[in-house]
């Protein structure tokens, strides 16, 4: 039975395309990388937790430079995601554990159209040479539906899916609220600032 590996962060996009994926072998690969806004990790579980869905939180390094400089043209590290795609190939590649046949498995991540200007790794050209890659070598098909889609559009799917902006973590820069542990978003780095943007575009969507 071929089943599906999702790259989830705990953010909208991984999250909504985590809903979305219609199989009923499916599996979530969650990653702790020191990044400063781990919370995200948090969510990510509970998600897993709540649908049921079986996941694995691998634990790796990269390098932190420009991960929260919000004024640099490199908000996140560079590399991140075509490292964790070759992370997910590795597990997926060895999905014979959760009743797959190991080579016939979806890799899939939420790369979109949105992220393409910045990242050089969630551009169709990278992800196209990736996929042909990993059928190459493994026989995974890396998946990547939302490579057309705006933050808008999968806001909008999200919703459908009965999932809220609530249950997810985007923020890269998570302020800590006075006398208790807990988190807010800061509502300047960039995912607030798409999220943000994505919500006022689909309100005056649908108020017209």
């Amino acid at each position: 039975m071929e089943g599906s590996l999702i790259l989830l962060s705990g953010g909208l996009d991984s999250s909504t395309l985590l809903l979305s994926v219609e199989d009923k072998n499916k599996h979530a690969l969650i990653f702790k990388y020191g990044q400063p806004h781990e919370v995200e990790v948090e969510y990510a579980i509970k998600l897993c937790e709540e649908h049921g869905i079986e996941y694995t939180v691998h634990e790796f390094s990269l390098p932190s430079s420009g991960l929260l400089d919000s004024n640099s043209s490199t908000p996140v590290i560079q590399g991140r995601n075509a490292t964790m795609i070759s992370i997910g190939a590795a597990y997926a590649a060895s999905l014979d554990r959760w009743g797959c046949l190991p080579g016939l498995a979806n890799l899939y991540i939420a790369a979109n159209k949105d992220d393409q200007s910045l990242f050089p790794d969630c551009t169709p050209e990278f992800l196209d040479a990736m996929q042909a890659a990993l059928v190459a070598g493994y026989g995974i098909n890396l998946q990547y539906p939302f490579i057309k889609k705006t933050k808008s559009e999968i806001l909008e799917l999200a919703w459908s899916l009965g999932l809220k902006t609530s249950d997810t973590w985007s923020c890269y820069d998570p302020v800590r609220k006075l006398f208790t542990d807990e988190v807010k978003e800061c509502g300047l780095c960039l995912p607030c600032q798409q999220i943000r943007e994505a919500y006022n575009t689909l309100k005056e969507k649908h108020n017209d």
